[in-house]
C-alpha cells in the first residue's frame, strides 16, 4: 500500500505526549552533532517534552496553536505558533509586528518528503490570516539543514544572534541562535 500525504490537524492539550515524542525523536536526529550527546540520549528527554508541552497546553497563550500531521493516526510532524513571549530570553524575541514560528518538528524519517513543507505553509498561511505579513523563527546555526530548508522557503537570517546553552554533565554548550524572518504569504 502506497504511502499516503498526512493530513494537519489541529492539536489540542490530550495530544501533548503524542507531539513531546515527535519533538524529543526530532532532536536526538537533528540536533545530533552540536548538541550534547549526554542531553540527547538522557531518558529523561522524552519526559521533559511531555511536561513542558502538558504545562504548556495547561495554560495556553493567547493566539498559541499547534497542528499535527498525521499519516493514519501516527503524527509525523508539528508545527506552533505562538505569541511573542512577554519577558522572552534573547533567543526568542519577535520584532514587534511579527508572527512568531515557535517549533516545528518531525520525525527522521519524514524529513525530505514534503512533510515540513506542508506544516509550513500551513503555520504561514494562519499567521498571515491573523495579520502578519512577516514572521521569524529562531534556528542553530550548526543546524544546516534546518537552515536550508527556511532559505527554501524564502526566509533569511536578519542578523540578530543570540547565544543558547544546552545542559550538559560537562558544563553547557552553547552554541548560535540565528533569527530567520521572511513572509507569510506562500
Amino acid at each position: 500500500m502506497p504511502p499516503t500525504f498526512p493530513r494537519i490537524v489541529e492539536a489540542v492539550a490530550s495530544d501533548a505526549d503524542t507531539f513531546a515524542a515527535v519533538h524529543a525523536r526530532s532532536w536526538r536526529s537533528a540536533y545530533r552533532g552540536f548538541a550534547p550527546d549526554d542531553w540527547l540520549d538522557s531518558p529523561d528527554l522524552e519526559p521533559s517534552a511531555r511536561r513542558y508541552w502538558r504545562d504548556t497546553f495547561a495554560a495556553p497563550p493567547d493566539g498559541m496553536r499547534t497542528w499535527l500531521a498525521l499519516e493514519g493516526e501516527v503524527a509525523v510532524g508539528f508545527v506552533n505558533i505562538a505569541p511573542p513571549p512577554a519577558d522572552p530570553r534573547p533567543d526568542e524575541e519577535v520584532p514587534e509586528g511579527c508572527g512568531y514560528l515557535h517549533h516545528i518538528h518531525l520525525l527522521p524519517q519524514t524529513v525530505g518528503r514534503g512533510v515540513g513543507t506542508l506544516l509550513f505553509g500551513h503555520a504561514c498561511k494562519v499567521l498571515e490570516v491573523a495579520g502578519f505579513a512577516e514572521a521569524v523563527l529562531w534556528v542553530y546555526e550548526p543546524n544546516e539543514r534546518a537552515r536550508g530548508f527556511y532559505e527554501a522557503m524564502g526566509w533569511r537570517h536578519d542578523g540578530t544572534v543570540a547565544p543558547h546553552a544546552f545542559p550538559s554533565a560537562a558544563g553547557p554548550v552553547t552554541v548560535p541562535n540565528l533569527r530567520y524572518r521572511g513572509a507569510t504569504a506562500r
